[in-house]
């Protein structure tokens, strides 16, 4: 699918969908994860200890990835669930920062590995950050746009209406000869 599509996929929409249609599929069954822990070069083994520090890092890679889980809702590796594969994840994440990898690092072998729809949140480069600002701007310009519109028109509901040739003056319950008297009379004083 090209740019052209998925940028109008997500204008149509009403809501804001980083990926294609076909992206939002999910696999019938789980993937392996052997792949990953040889990739990222850790263990399955839990129980490792991490700082606070640490802990947040993993945090940070998890909410950044999609469970592929496909028994399971979507969501990201970081919600706790009873998905086993998103489990076991989180603790080859941990395994993976506790080896000293950074959160882009174990992010980057994950899409090496699912390919680009097993991240949560797009790039923030490129036409992946074009296709959340472009909407928001517009919806945006439309309130602004309409903002304007309405200002005007309230302004011209509140001016009188112009006298036209065709059109008699407005009635005011005096007539021309009385009107022009009094601003004679007026003027005298």
């Amino acid at each position: 699918m090209n740019r052209r599509n998925v940028l109008l996929s997500t204008l149509g929409s009403g809501f804001l969908l980083a990926r294609p249609a076909e992206a939002q599929v999910r696999p019938s069954v789980a993937p392996p994860i052997e792949s990953v822990v040889t990739a990222l070069g850790v263990d399955l083994a839990p129980g490792r200890e991490l700082s606070e520090a640490q802990l947040q890092t993993a945090k940070s890679a998890g909410q950044k990835l999609i469970s592929l889980c496909p028994n399971c809702k979507l969501g990201t590796i970081d919600e706790e669930g009873p998905c086993g594969w998103a489990r076991t994840n989180r603790t080859v994440i941990r395994n993976a920062v506790a080896k000293g990898m950074s959160a882009d690092e174990i992010i980057a072998v994950y899409v090496k590995t699912y390919g680009p729809n097993v991240v949560a949140i797009p790039n923030d480069q490129g036409f992946a950050m074009a296709s959340w600002i472009v909407p928001y701007t517009g919806i945006a310009a439309s309130f602004v746009f309409l903002f304007f519109i309405g200002q005007r028109l309230r302004r011209k509901k509140g001016e009188p209406a112009e006298a036209t040739p065709e059109s008699p003056a407005p009635a005011t319950g005096e007539s021309e000869a009385e009107r022009l008297l009094k601003q004679e009379l007026a003027e005298l004083d």
